[in-house]
């Protein structure tokens, strides 16, 4: 089984720990972490920006995380955290995957 961990890909993090238990029972595992990708952005890095554009700045790199959801065609998706995360980038992943597990 294919196993997308959604978290921070350092091996000392929640993800990581995850990502050894899953590999460990025999699975492929891929490691993406959605905030890094966040990151890049300036208006994200900075806090205050961040406070007040949050949703803004999530809806606007939706479809850069969709996208690399979908492709990735993995069986379960584990997602640590989530905040990163709106309702609409679910709800659009389900239609494109629906036979995909979200955990």
């Amino acid at each position: 089984m294919k196993i997308l961990v959604l978290n921070a890909t350092n091996p000392a993090t929640l993800g990581g720990s995850y990502a050894r238990a899953f590999r460990a029972l025999g699975h492929e595992v891929v490691q993406f972490a959605p905030v890094e990708l966040l990151g890049r952005a300036p208006l994200y890095r900075n806090r205050h920006s961040r406070r007040i554009l949050e949703r803004a700045l999530l809806w606007r790199h939706t479809g850069a995380v969709l996208e690399r959801l979908v492709a990735e065609d993995a069986d379960m998706i584990w997602v640590g955290k989530g905040q990163w995360a709106l309702p609409r980038l679910w709800q659009a992943f389900k239609a494109a995957r629906p036979g995909t597990t979200l955990v």
